[in-house]
């Protein structure tokens, strides 16, 4: 016979689950290790959470400010544009959120149009003189106007 002892299956079990948990990476969460027993878990709690809350503020404001020298950018490109081009847009009102009413300076003359989820739709002309060129809309809205006679009483 052999001269090994003899082990039984349900020994042989716990020896390896017991080897098993010694070198278990996860049985332990690893701050306990280091940690003080004694010492509460909330403060760090609280620390961690106001580093987050201090993250996510930083993250908002470069998101905004990141939106704020986009539009500068795209703004500074559609005036350059503006210049350049013989298609000028002079002024643009809205309506309601989906329509708009624009004032455009095609090759020296002034057209009206409209835009609304129906489509684009010509407004009609209006005569721009070398002067009225960069009159604002309200201004040449309230030339078109008719007067209206005053009433006394």
């Amino acid at each position: 016979m052999s001269d090994e002892p003899s082990v039984s299956p349900q020994q042989e079990v716990n020896a390896k689950s017991q080897t098993l948990k010694k070198n278990d990476d996860f049985s332990k969460p690893s701050y306990w290790e280091n940690n003080d027993l004694n010492q509460p878990i909330e403060p760090r709690f609280f620390q961690e959470f106001i580093r987050m809350l201090f993250a996510l503020g930083f993250i908002i404001v470069l998101i905004f400010v990141a939106a704020w020298i986009f539009k500068r950018i795209l703004n500074q490109r559609l005036k350059q544009i503006n210049i350049t081009s013989e298609i000028k847009i002079l002024e643009r009102r809205s309506l309601s959120p989906k329509t708009s009413v624009y004032l455009l300076e095609v090759m020296g003359k002034g057209v009206l149009i409209g835009e609304s989820p129906a489509g684009i739709q010509r407004l009609g002309d209006i005569a721009l003189s070398p002067q009225e060129k960069h009159v604002s809309f309200g201004d040449i809205y309230k030339e078109k106007q008719p007067k209206q006679p005053k009433i006394d009483e």
